[in-house]
């Protein structure tokens, strides 16, 4: 399986670092007014945002890569969390990579990651 890849100096994020708990339902809601809810998974969804406010370009080009490898959101890897978690059901939350060119060899990138319960 693919590891989320680290950046220079083996850093897997930069702050702000953002983690968040997510349950995705389904509703049916009938004509009569009845409105019935179930979970889409059976358990609780992880939301990473992984921001990486002023990256190199060859470390971009590290991840741009990995991003292409996976399809987006097709293939699942394992990323680890700054708790040191590893989530071995993870894939992109994101169908593009929105890079910002902020100066010479230095980009800004915001990742968005959605991992299973293992």
């Amino acid at each position: 399986m693919a590891t989320y890849p680290t950046i220079h100096g083996g850093v897997i994020t930069q702050f702000p670092y953002t983690e968040v708990d997510e349950w995705i339902v389904a509703e049916s809601s009938v004509p009569c007014g009845f409105s019935y809810t179930r979970p889409q998974h059976t358990s609780v969804l992880k939301r990473f945002i992984v921001s990486y406010p002023a990256i190199q370009s060859a470390d971009l080009i590290v991840i741009e890569n990995f991003f292409n490898l996976m399809r987006a959101t097709w293939d699942e890897f394992s990323f680890t969390d700054d708790s040191g978690t590893v989530w071995t059901k993870t894939r992109f939350d994101m169908e593009t990579l929105a890079v910002q060119y902020i100066g010479p060899s230095q980009n800004s990138l915001e990742v968005h990651l959605s991992a299973e319960a293992n």
